[in-house]
């Protein structure tokens, strides 16, 4: 943490071209990331895991498509559960590139939060909602629609809504 704040304050030639100037920012990032993953993982090793989500998230803020450091931050929220953030973490993916992929990422943590924290039905409306925007409004390939209507059924049942769950099925293996 100390070479975090010498890094900062530290006195630098001063650069007169941009790609000087952009080199160096680039590298000092890069130092600055390594740093906050090295103190990540010992904090994570010791069970200091509020530490460690506080190094993760300075990488995400340092780099927001550091796919390493969402990955950890992911498992980090789950070992603590604390499936408020998790599910706040994956909206922002979903905000910042929507695809298939990240919706389904909000959906299980949508999934994850209900059977472990709180049985809140709007998580699970929410979830029906994202599948149906999906299978109403995007043209999926059968491998990926059938993903969709796994997370649909499984909406479903942990509603209790086995019907529902059973009528969806069918409708899929008719098409």
């Amino acid at each position: 943490e100390n070479k975090l704040l010498s890094m900062d304050s530290s006195n630098r030639y001063q650069l007169y071209f941009e790609e000087q100037t952009a080199n160096r920012e680039k590298n000092l990032i890069r130092e600055k990331k390594i740093i906050h993953t090295l103190l990540t993982r010992r904090y994570k090793k010791n069970g200091n895991f509020n530490k460690a989500i506080d190094h993760a998230n300075a990488i995400r803020l340092m780099d927001d498509r550091d796919t390493r450091a969402i990955q950890q931050l992911k498992r980090l929220y789950r070992k603590t559960a604390n499936y408020t953030e998790l599910i706040n973490l994956q909206r922002n993916q979903v905000l910042k590139k929507e695809t298939i992929y990240t919706n389904l990422g909000l959906i299980k943590a949508l999934h994850l939060k209900y059977r472990k924290e709180v049985k809140d039905q709007l998580l699970l409306n929410e979830s029906i909602s994202i599948c149906n925007v999906f299978l109403n409004e995007w043209d999926l390939k059968d491998s990926i629609k059938s993903r969709v209507i796994d997370k649909l059924c499984d909406t479903y049942i942990l509603k209790k809504s086995y019907n529902s769950a059973k009528s969806t099925i069918i409708t899929f293996i008719e098409e």
